[in-house]
């Protein structure tokens, strides 16, 4: 039986329905690139990338998992979440409770599709970019996005990273020609299974 709560409540959940126990939380970070591929519109730049955080504490004696998972922006992130464990006594490795053993030769669960029934959604936007190539953009979201807010995502990403220089939005959405491709994590989950 697997528990699935948010990550602002998965110490709570712990204290509550496994009060004495011997406390190990598991952890485990998905790597999410929001700028994948090395071409950006008006030349290269930094990939910045996101995290899935996913934690799991399993309480065998009683057949239970808790797991939680979340975006989170940063590995500094992901740091303050472990500290705030350890404050309470919690250890902290790396790894996740799986209800069954991974298949030979396949990733786990976490690396494939988060376990637990939080929604997000992934973002690709194919582009033109300034070297005659193609561009990869991609990102995570905690909502579904219009190809709209997908596209203003992209557009501001590469503002701030110096990638796009005096271009309005609507001269990088013209010369860019962007597709645009939102998947959910149900999507996600159906095309590991074929």
């Amino acid at each position: 039986m697997m528990l699935v709560v948010s990550l602002e409540d998965f110490l709570e959940a712990i204290k509550r329905h496994d009060p004495t126990g011997q406390r190990t939380v598991y952890r485990h970070v998905t790597n999410i690139p929001s700028a994948a591929g090395s071409s950006s519109l008006f030349g290269g730049g930094p990939s910045n990338q996101g995290h899935i955080l996913h934690v799991t504490y399993g309480v065998p004696r009683e057949g239970f998992v808790i797991a939680a998972e979340g975006l989170v922006g940063s590995m500094q992130e992901v740091s303050d979440f472990e500290h705030t464990l350890k404050q309470q006594g919690i250890t902290v490795v790396e790894g996740v409770w799986m209800d069954q053993p991974p298949q030979a030769g396949r990733q786990p669960a976490a690396e494939r599709v988060a376990p637990s029934g939080q929604q997000y959604w992934v973002a690709a936007v194919a582009y033109q970019s300034a070297e005659d190539e193609p561009g990869l953009w991609m990102d995570a979201f905690d909502r579904e996005p219009t190809e709209e807010e997908v596209l203003r995502a992209m557009y501001d990403e590469f503002v701030r990273s110096g990638d796009l220089v005096d271009a309005s939005y609507e001269d990088f959405t013209s010369e860019a020609t962007p597709t645009v491709q939102i998947a959910s994590a149900r999507d996600i989950q159906e095309w590991m299974r074929d």
